[in-house]
């Protein structure tokens, strides 16, 4: 959802009852940011499923998080 506020297109937003904090989430990120974070939480998904050690992967995915540094 956040992904799509920054794109431009709010009338997507799925959690509509989250749409203020989305919207404002969306504003606080570049939108190049919040793309290569969803793309490592797909990463993250692949390595789940490959049995990789679940710990280390979601801790992994959480330190790309933007503006997490």
């Amino acid at each position: 959802d956040v992904l799509v506020a920054a794109a431009g297109w709010p009338e997507q937003i799925v959690h509509i009852d989250r749409r203020d904090e989305i919207v404002q989430a969306a504003r606080r990120y570049r939108l190049a940011d919040i793309h290569a974070f969803v793309a490592r939480l797909a990463d993250t998904a692949t390595q789940l499923r490959e049995n990789v050690n679940p710990q280390l992967a979601l801790e992994n995915a959480l330190l790309h998080l933007p503006g997490a540094a």
